[in-house]
């Protein structure tokens, strides 16, 4: 099985690249270092914007706060397609609490948060050549590092294989808490298998790859979500209203005996009080 697991991951990896079809570097920004909130806040900030050439220069920390600028023109390579904005440092590390932070602005509206484990914001499912954004990076060097690369880059991303990747890519992340002779795992493995099986990674972006990435898709789909997992969408849609209103009932319930008890003060002396549990009846 541990075969079937590299396979998988190998898979994986390749559709994760595949995935990318086309990068434009966004390298001209302009910037100002302070702590400003929004937009605004860094045009009325002291001192002047200063260019930032993102192939050439850095920014410093620890602890210090930036707020970087640029205009971005979507060019004629982008039009009509799905067009995300990567945003990173070259830092890979896990603790996004103390490594570098940011919150995007798009044309003065806040958009997305962007750690080291969330680069990726979805612009545009439809790009239109010769449309201007504004981007706007409030940046914060975090506490662990003295100097970062600031690389930024528009992607076409392809919504299919992306779709794969992840169809892929989510079971296989539950394998390191299940056991190797797990029933569960082994037929999952087994699905994911077949599913990649069917891939034709030979000539990508041809229809026939395209054909393979959807028949593989429709696999995992069935076998997987729908036959192994009964998670399909009509199961879903068919439980939905019954969990809705369990969750309205409980939540009138937490709600009536928080008014029933507003006066108890024993219960006022709860640093973490937690109606769910208090309302039940004791054994």
């Amino acid at each position: 099985m541990d075969f079937l697991d590299k396979r998988i991951s190998g898979i994986c990896g390749e559709l994760r690249r595949l995935s990318v079809k086309k990068r434009y570097p966004v390298t001209e920004w302009i910037y100002k270092k302070g702590n400003f909130v929004y937009p605004e806040d860094a045009d009325r900030g002291e001192g002047e914007w200063e260019a930032f050439d993102t192939r050439t220069m850095h920014w410093y920390g620890p602890d210090e706060h930036y707020w970087f600028r640029t205009d971005y023109t979507v060019p004629e390579e982008l039009d009509g397609k799905r067009m995300w904005l990567n945003v990173r440092s070259q830092i890979e590390e896990w603790d996004d609490g103390k490594n570098p932070q940011f919150l995007l602005y798009v044309n003065g509206e806040i958009v997305q948060g962007i750690d080291m484990n969330h680069k990726d914001v979805l612009l545009s499912e439809c790009a239109k050549a010769g449309e201007v954004l504004r981007l706007d990076l409030q940046s914060y060097t975090g506490t662990l590092h003295s100097e970062f690369s600031l690389i930024t880059e528009m992607q076409e991303v392809d919504a299919a294989i992306t779709k794969l990747f992840y169809d892929l890519r989510v079971p296989r992340a539950a394998f390191s808490r299940m056991d190797k002779e797990d029933r569960n795992r082994i037929d999952i493995e087994n699905i994911l298998n077949n599913a990649i099986n069917l891939l034709d990674l030979r000539t990508p972006y041809s229809d026939e790859f395209y054909a393979s990435v959807k028949a593989a898709d429709e696999y995992l789909d069935k076998a997987l979500y729908s036959d192994m997992g009964h998670v399909g969408k009509q199961s879903i849609y068919f439980s939905w209203p019954f969990v809705k209103v369990c969750l309205i009932l409980n939540y009138l319930g937490q709600g009536a005996w928080l008014i029933e008890n507003a006066g108890n003060q024993a219960l006022s002396s709860i640093e973490d009080l937690n109606p769910f549990f208090l309302m039940l009846p004791p054994p």
